[in-house]
């Protein structure tokens, strides 16, 4: 994407859908909205819990093809009740990553200051010696939500890779260093292949796709026209 800073110099930001060779956090490039990944200490704890109630389920499948009719029945029940535990861990840690995710807009709300108090004379008299450009942005900073509160849609159902593409975090690290966005293009690299959107080809330009990117951009585009004005 193209932007300008506050200091009219134009700059170009540039960013991967998902992960690149296998890493969220690629230098030079606009880094994740989730702060849950693959590499974190949290999600990585999580896994290898998981991980260990899929080798126990492997063991007791094994057990069980090998025993008697009532040892196997003991050992399928026990193995159910390892599964749905899995299920519901795996659940928890998605929902979890959900949370993680942090969807800045080019609004800004107003905030106060320590001590900063608009009936208090003494405070006015003392922030006159501030300029006035200092006071406002130490005031307003920028509306960031969850991603389930700014999904149009069932939020309830968001769908896998919501938040991953490439337009979502050039948009989000433009609005976060107050630049104005002033063009986006997207294209794809790698092999040619067909998916629920449609055939991708390599180094065509597509738009935002039409489930995971264009419900949440209309809270990312919030008062983006007010920063070009």
């Amino acid at each position: 994407t193209t932007t300008t800073t506050t200091t009219s110099e134009r700059k170009v930001l540039k960013a991967f859908s998902g992960q690149w060779m296998g890493e969220w956090v690629v230098p030079g490039w606009c880094p994740p909205l989730a702060r849950l990944t693959h590499d974190s200490l949290e999600y990585i704890e999580e896994r290898e819990k998981i991980e260990k109630l899929s080798e126990e389920i492997k063991k007791l499948e094994k057990e069980a093809s090998w025993s008697s009719s009532g040892s196997s029945g003991t050992a399928a029940t026990a193995v159910t009740e390892l599964k749905t535990k899995r299920k519901n861990m795996s659940r928890a840690l998605l929902e979890r990553i959900w949370d993680s995710y942090s969807l800045p807009s080019f609004r800004k709300e107003r905030k106060m200051s320590e001590g900063d108090d608009d009936d208090n004379s003494d405070n006015s008299n003392s922030s006159s010696i501030r300029s006035s450009s200092d006071i406002e942005n130490n005031r307003r900073k920028l509306v960031e939500l969850n991603i389930r509160k700014c999904y149009y849609g069932d939020a309830s159902k968001l769908p896998c890779g919501c938040g991953d593409c490439a337009a979502p975090k050039l948009l989000a690290e433009c609005a976060r260093k107050g630049w104005k966005p002033i063009a986006i293009a997207e294209t794809w690299m790698g092999p040619n292949v067909k998916r629920g959107a449609g055939l991708r080809e390599e180094g065509v330009f597509y738009g935002a796709c039409l489930e995971r990117c264009r419900p949440i951009l209309g809270h990312m585009l919030c008062d983006a026209a007010l920063e070009l004005e």
